[in-house]
Parts: structure tokens; C-alpha cells; sequence
């Protein structure tokens, strides 16, 4: 048996993983078919596996230097002309050319990549999306939840924090049908003025 296969099984097989395993921030990792695997020693050892052909946007595996990992095909491209916003979790992802947050007299531009994190309702049919970042010597976050209404995901309210202060920023609604991209420039407006603005955004959610 395949070493890489113990996570799979029974509890005890994760003793038997570590005590194979040597600490000193080794790596393993590989695309067996389309799930991205990767090995990792550092103060312990564990296995990260994800099925490429499960998340939100076709996906196909690679290795990168800090492993192997679902990378977006064609059809979640950079915006031409400029960097792009690129956020992603299983169930959910945003693209955008640009975006912007001015809350309480800070500003910031929203960076390409973030820390996200999504809670999924049992019945799939909503879905909680969380991104949080540093910057400026502040911490950002942005949350929104979607939902699915006959056929259709949508949201229509984001909630932006600044080091614990939240606002809820309220917009249009943003809406396609299941599996679908709703593309278009985007301003959130919060109820002490302060907006967030996307330009050029693309999103899917609840797939």
C-alpha cells in the first residue's frame, strides 16, 4: 500500500504516517489523475488532498512551490490591463480587475489573493464566504453569504470590518443562474457612506 493512502484509514494510520516520517520540512507532491496532493513534514506530518473536479471553477492540478494545488483553466482569466482580484473557496469564487474599500476615512485597494474561508449550509442551498487580509497596518475583512432561490444564487449585502469595526454595505443584487457568472462593475454602499467598488468583477457561487 501506498504510503500517501494512510490519512484514508483508520485513526491509527496517522500514527503509523508520523512514525515514518522525517520533521525537517520535507515535501511530497504530486496530481494523481486531477486531485492535487501534497505531504507535509514540518513540526508533524499530514496530507492535503484536493479533487480538482469538485471546485467551483474547472480546475486542473499543478505543482507549485508551496505544493500541489487546483489552478482555474480558462475559464476564470486575469482581466486584461490590470492585476487582478482573484478570490476563491470551493463553493465560491471572485475575479475582478480591480477593487476598493474607503471605510471611516482609511482606504484600500483589494489585494490579488486572500485568506477565504467558506461555511456551507447543509442543504447546499446557502453558503457563508469570509476573505481577511492585512494592510496599512490594519486588519481588513469582507463577508457575504449567497443563496439559492429557485434556480438562482444571489447576494445583495456585504459586511466590511476594519481592526473588529463592522458595517453592513448594501448594493445590487448580484444574481445568475446555478453554475453561471454574473459579470459587471460592482459599488457597495455602507450606511455611514463608506463603499466598496469592484470594476470588471465575475462571480459564481454556490456551484
Amino acid at each position: 500500500m501506498n504510503a500517501r493512502h494512510f490519512a484514508r484509514l483508520a485513526p491509527f494510520a496517522l500514527f503509523v504516517s508520523l512514525a515514518g516520517c522525517e520533521l525537517f520540512g520535507d515535501e511530497d507532491m504530486s496530481c494523481e489523475g486531477n486531485v492535487a496532493y501534497t505531504h507535509v513534514c514540518e513540526e508533524s506530518c499530514w496530507d492535503i488532498e484536493v479533487d480538482c473536479n469538485t471546485t467551483a471553477v474547472e480546475s486542473s492540478c499543478a505543482i507549485e512551490p508551496l505544493g500541489a494545488r487546483c489552478v482555474p483553466v480558462a475559464d476564470v482569466p486575469s482581466p486584461s490591463g490590470a492585476p487582478a482580484v482573484l478570490w476563491r473557496t470551493p463553493g465560491a469564487v471572485l475575479s475582478a480587475a480591480s477593487g476598493h474599500i474607503s471605510f471611516n476615512e482609511l482606504e484600500t485597494g483589494l489585494p490579488a489573493d486572500v485568506e477565504t474561508e467558506e461555511i456551507r449550509s447543509e442543504n447546499t442551498e446557502e453558503s457563508f464566504f469570509r476573505a481577511e487580509w492585512s494592510a496599512g497596518g490594519h486588519r481588513w475583512g469582507v463577508w457575504t453569504s449567497f443563496t439559492l432561490d429557485h434556480g438562482q444564487w444571489g447576494t445583495s449585502i456585504v459586511t466590511v470590518s476594519v481592526d473588529g469595526k463592522f458595517e453592513h454595505f448594501y448594493g445590487p443584487l448580484v444574481s445568475a443562474p446555478l453554475g453561471e457568472w454574473f459579470s459587471g462593475d460592482l459599488e457597495f454602499v455602507g450606511e455611514a457612506g463608506n463603499r466598496l467598488a469592484l470594476e470588471g468583477a465575475r462571480i459564481r457561487a454556490l456551484k
